[in-house]
């Protein structure tokens, strides 16, 4: 038993930096709704020390969140949707720490983007909590999925 409440106290104090595709999930609701293990894990890592996003994640939700509120409000103005945004940005970054992208990484051509989040992740120890099926599978040892990442809390 000792053994079991050590290793979930040594979880708890694992830093965790979360992907792009738990943000999208936690900030558009159509998404939240099919993946609602990702918002659990979202709200359950508010406000830690242990809790990150990569610097590398913010540009891309900024792409990916502009096209949602295009699709969703097509009159509103460039910068009302990106006020919107901006907001979102902020409460994040009140939220989570930023993990910045290491100096030099070996990129992998396929997805840049992947290559600087499990940059990010490795510079300060952290498992990468996400869905991305094909980063799970390339990287089983410092990726956990929010089902297991809410089992383990």
């Amino acid at each position: 038993m000792k053994d079991f409440i050590q290793q979930q106290q040594d979880f708890i104090m694992t830093n965790i930096l979360i992907d792009l595709n738990i943000l999208l999930d936690y900030y558009q609701a159509k998404r939240g709704e099919k993946y609602p293990e990702s918002v659990k894990a979202f709200d359950s890592l508010r406000c830690k020390d242990q809790a990150f996003i990569s610097v590398s994640s913010l540009d891309n939700f900024e792409f990916l969140m502009y096209d949602t509120i295009s699709q969703k409000y097509p009159d509103k103005s460039r910068r009302e949707k990106l006020n919107v945004i901006h907001e979102n940005i902020k409460e994040i970054l009140s939220f989570f720490k930023i993990a910045k992208t290491p100096s030099y990484i070996d990129i992998d051509y396929g997805d840049i983007e992947d290559s600087q989040v499990m940059a990010s992740a490795k510079a300060i120890d952290a498992l990468v909590l996400t869905r991305d099926e094909k980063i799970l599978q390339k990287y089983p040892a410092i990726t956990i999925h929010p089902k297991e990442y809410m089992a383990q809390v």
